[in-house]
């Protein structure tokens, strides 16, 4: 997180700890409603930085930050996810890769709400995202969510979507140790 806020101008120098951004962390919990500035100690600014998506993607140009991350999940429904408190729709029943999706969504929420307010805070307000890519594992992919995620970073050639979609289930698959 240190590396992505230095990139974008939002802190200084990593190297030397969060002084700044660690007395600014709090604010925003509390600014949001988090939290309480009481809650907070000297470690939890730092926890807060330490957290790592699997890759970023940046438009300095159009001031756009956004996560990627790249998971591996069941090719079906377990039925082991519950639904959330707050989802109030008749159907629960989603695709195995869009329940991946919402639990990692969760995950960095916080971080990139605190991108955009610290860059609005500072005048230069940055618009932030997450795009998840999801492969199964057996290497099944939605390629239209795929397609669409890449477009959203730039990438817009079928052909280039395609080679990545593909060394990136194969990159996965050896991971978990299906193929070699």
């Amino acid at each position: 997180m240190r590396v992505i806020l230095t990139h974008m101008g939002l802190m200084i120098n990593p190297q030397l700890g969060c002084s700044d951004v660690g007395k600014e962390i709090p604010e925003f919990h509390c600014a949001m409603g988090y939290c309480d500035v009481d809650d907070f100690n000297e470690t939890k600014p730092e926890v807060f930085l330490k957290v790592r998506p699997d890759g970023v993607a940046f438009n300095k140009k159009a001031k756009v930050c956004a996560f990627l991350e790249f998971t591996r999940s069941r090719d079906s429904r377990d039925g082991t996810s519950e639904q959330p408190e707050w989802y109030t729709g008749a159907d629960w029943s989603l695709h195995w890769a869009q329940d991946k999706d919402l639990k990692k969504n969760t995950r960095y929420t916080r971080h990139l709400e605190y991108i955009w307010w610290s860059s609005w805070k500072k005048g230069a307000t940055w618009i932030t995202a997450q795009y998840n890519f999801t492969v199964g594992v057996t290497g099944s992919a939605i390629e239209a969510a795929w397609e669409d995620r890449l477009s959203k970073i730039g990438v817009n050639n079928a052909k280039t979507c395609n080679v990545i979609r593909r060394q990136a289930i194969r990159k996965t698959l050896e991971l978990s140790d299906v193929i070699s």
